[in-house]
């Protein structure tokens, strides 16, 4: 469970103002926030959202034991956002 909190609060924290005090770090409501930052963009920015939104969405529906697995589609959903958040 700490690695879901973990991942959450770390994509959290690139979402800026996507991200409301009332938000609640769920996989689902994060990836709403993703999906509004991608609709709230432009250009690169909005496919590097986009991207980030696509491999979250990945990482809720992986399946236990297959490869790749949720925290790796996390991690490159962290990463894509983390370079979104530098373009918007």
């Amino acid at each position: 469970m700490t690695d879901l909190v973990d991942e959450c609060a770390a994509l959290g924290a690139r979402l800026g103002t996507w991200l409301t005090a009332s938000t609640p770090l769920t996989a689902a409501a994060l990836l709403d926030c993703l999906r509004a930052a991608e609709a709230g963009t432009t250009g690169e920015a909005r496919f590097l959202w986009g991207a980030a939104a696509l491999n979250w969405e990945a990482g809720i529906n992986a399946a236990p034991g297959v490869r790749p697995r949720t925290s790796e589609l996390w991690a490159v959903a962290i990463e894509y956002a983390d370079f979104a958040s530098r373009r918007a």
